[in-house]
Parts: C-alpha cells; sequence; structure tokens
C-alpha cells in the first residue's frame, strides 16, 4: 500500500538514498534535503510504501517571484517504478505549489531521460528551452515549463501494486 504526505526530518536519510540511486554521482549532498525540509515543508512530499519512503518530490517558489516555483528534483526507487508513484507525487507536489499561489512551473530535465520528459508532458509541461551546460560543461538539460495558473489538475491513476 502507498500514500503520500509531507516530508518529515526522518525521511531525508531515505530520500538522500533514493536520489543517490537515481542520479549516481550527480546528486544533492544529504545537507541539501536537510536544508530544503526546512525551507519548502509544504512542497516537500515523499510517497511511502508499508513503512518505508519510495520516492520524494521537491517544489520550490521562487524567492524573487512568488508566482513562479521550481520542482527541484523528483526521484522514485527502482522496485516502486512503473506503479504511478512519480505521476502521484508530482500532482500533489503541483497542487500545494498552486496552493501558495504560484502560477507557472519550471523543472529541468536531461534531454535523454525520456521517462522523466513523459510523466512531465503528461501534466503539460513543454520543453521552452535546451542549456548545453545547465548541469555544468557536456551536462545539458531541457527546462521546461507549464502554467498552473487556473489548471485544473487531474488527479492520475490510483497506485499500482
Amino acid at each position: 500500500m502507498y500514500f503520500i504526505r509531507e516530508i518529515q526530518e526522518s525521511d531525508i536519510t531515505q530520500i538522500f538514498n533514493i536520489d543517490r540511486e537515481a542520479f549516481g554521482p550527480e546528486t544533492y549532498p544529504i545537507m541539501f534535503f536537510r536544508q530544503a525540509y526546512e525551507l519548502y515543508p509544504k512542497t516537500y512530499f515523499v510517497v511511502i510504501r508499508e513503512i518505508q519512503v519510495v520516492g520524494y518530490c521537491l517544489g520550490s517558489p521562487m524567492v524573487s517571484d512568488l508566482k513562479k516555483a521550481w520542482i527541484l528534483s523528483i526521484a522514485v526507487s527502482k522496485e516502486c517504478q512503473r506503479h504511478n508513484c512519480g505521476s502521484n507525487l508530482l500532482y500533489t507536489t503541483l497542487n500545494a505549489l498552486q496552493q501558495v499561489g504560484c502560477k507557472e512551473v519550471l523543472i529541468s530535465v536531461h534531454p535523454k531521460n525520456e521517462t522523466a520528459k513523459h510523466l512531465f508532458e503528461e501534466y503539460g509541461f513543454q520543453v521552452v528551452r535546451t542549456d548545453e551546460s545547465y548541469g555544468g560543461p557536456g551536462n545539458p538539460r531541457n527546462i521546461m515549463r507549464l502554467e498552473i495558473d487556473n489548471l485544473q489538475l487531474i488527479a492520475p491513476n490510483r497506485f499500482t501494486q
């Protein structure tokens, strides 16, 4: 059984391990996840299977323009992929960002990450530009954008077991 809730401090190590599994050497340091917990508790979610964190999504309103936000990271453990965890996390995060007044959401995605691109496109994100060195030299990212002003978010299918 899966369910989603806001992050708790005790989730941080599990989130870090999921991120490391998903992104390898490009993982964020554990302190990033701890500080994000302090900064964005209302737009930072985990998906739980039984008692274990198996995925997370971190949304962040922009300080310079609170009507805009970024999905800073989203990842699901390999054994829990293809169970609608990512879709449910994204839905929950977008809904929370809408609730705090965001009108536009951005995300960066590696151009070869077809799974992530497909998920974001399902929600209506569109590539607005490509930055060939966004992740450092030789590490490109597509910047995708979604307007969520008055967007009627459609809940994804329930989790599959």
